[in-house]
């Protein structure tokens, strides 16, 4: 009976014990280590004498510096290392049917090297707009493994687009529509799940912000807004240039059925011009054409040269401009934006506006463009 009453105190007592003991671990044997190579930066140092701001040095050090630190975080990186669910040589799944093809998360900086030979290519590529006459821009995708919901590994702050802006903003228009399609993205996904294609609803946040750009210098532009066109939501993925609705480049990477990439829970939102029964084709010598919308608003031609990424943005073009031109950069298997591929046929087409566009994760091409 006397025990029984003894065993309220001794939980107490062993409750104490254990809530001291978790106090006091983080404090043996602290690291002494003044980097993480691992997470790629400083440790914090211990505060050497008290001040105001003690109390939150102090923290960041035990942070960076309690007991079996390394060996815990090891664990937390193993434990999300298993939210990629399926993965080959190509391409992987992670959480909640998002798939990427291994080379999409690139989180590289780009070195000194890297961002000076981009500088040149830039300056060179202004020189050529000047003598040309043509009003030139750059415009840069952002990478969707950012845009993934329940993100599952860490993304680098910059991926190193930010890094050329600052270096070569100056030359020409850079545009990096990152903030924009951010917050569009709360609204509808601005990427495919299972194709690496942004939607047309990334794509029509993309054409909002370059032409907010583009409209500086031509400020009689009038954007098509959303009531030009028919707006309506399916699962399947449009991102090439015939058009059609199919399972995603990704998924057919993986080798799975349609069934396990396209489901029902996940719709995206799609734009069809109404006015594409009225567009017309106007060829230049050779293979050129252009899109002719006899009902523009204005009497400007665009050049678009880019990887795919510009089919799902063209149609948005075509709303807006007298003639819209897109040449594709990755045809025969080339991956780069070397104008002396095209001198001939801009030169004879003669856009009054001529866009470069590229993904952060091919950033490098932008060092081709002189060669």
């Amino acid at each position: 009976m006397r025990a029984h009453h003894l065993l309220p105190k001794i939980a107490a007592i062993t409750y104490i014990l254990f809530a001291l003991a978790i106090m006091i671990l983080p404090f043996l044997h602290p690291d002494d280590a003044e980097a993480d190579h691992q997470e790629n930066r400083t440790l914090a140092k211990m505060p050497q004498k008290f001040s105001e701001n003690f109390g939150r040095e102090f923290d960041a050090w035990l942070s960076d510096h309690f007991f079996m630190r390394k060996e815990l975080v090891a664990l937390h990186d193993s434990l999300k290392a298993l939210n990629v669910y399926y993965q080959n040589s190509k391409a992987f799944v992670g959480r909640d049917g998002w798939m990427f093809a291994k080379n999409e998360p690139d989180p590289s900086q780009l070195s000194n090297a890297t961002l000076e030979k981009i500088d040149n290519n830039i300056a060179w590529f202004k020189d050529y707009c000047d003598k040309e006459g043509f009003k030139c821009y750059i415009m840069v995708l952002p990478r969707k493994i950012e845009f993934a919901q329940n993100q599952f590994f860490n993304i680098v702050d910059s991926d190193g687009t930010n890094q050329i802006i600052e270096k070569s903003g100056h030359l020409l228009p850079i545009i990096f529509p990152h903030t924009e399609m951010m917050a569009a993205n709360e609204k509808d996904l601005v990427y495919f799940k299972p194709d690496h294609h942004w939607t047309d609803w990334g794509a029509y946040t993309g054409y909002q912000a370059i032409m907010k750009r583009i409209k500086l210098d031509f400020p009689e532009l009038e954007l098509c807004n959303e009531s030009a066109f028919s707006i309506f939501y399916r699962e399947k993925v449009r991102g090439e240039i015939n058009r059609a609705f199919w399972k995603g480049h990704t998924c057919k990477a993986l080798n799975l059925p349609e069934n396990q990439c396209i489901g029902s829970h996940t719709k995206y939102r799609f734009y069809n011009f109404k006015g594409e029964k009225n567009l017309k084709v106007k060829k230049y010598n050779g293979n050129s054409r252009a899109i002719v919308n006899p009902y523009a608003k204005n009497n400007l031609k665009v050049a678009l040269i880019g990887n795919s990424m510009e089919e799902n943005l063209a149609p948005f073009f075509a709303c807006t401009f007298a003639e819209t031109h897109k040449i594709r950069s990755n045809d025969n298997g080339q991956r780069n934006l070397k104008i002396s591929r095209w001198k001939k046929e801009l030169s004879e087409y003669q856009p009054d506006i001529l866009i470069l566009l590229t993904h952060s994760y091919r950033k490098s091409e932008l060092a081709t463009i002189m060669e």
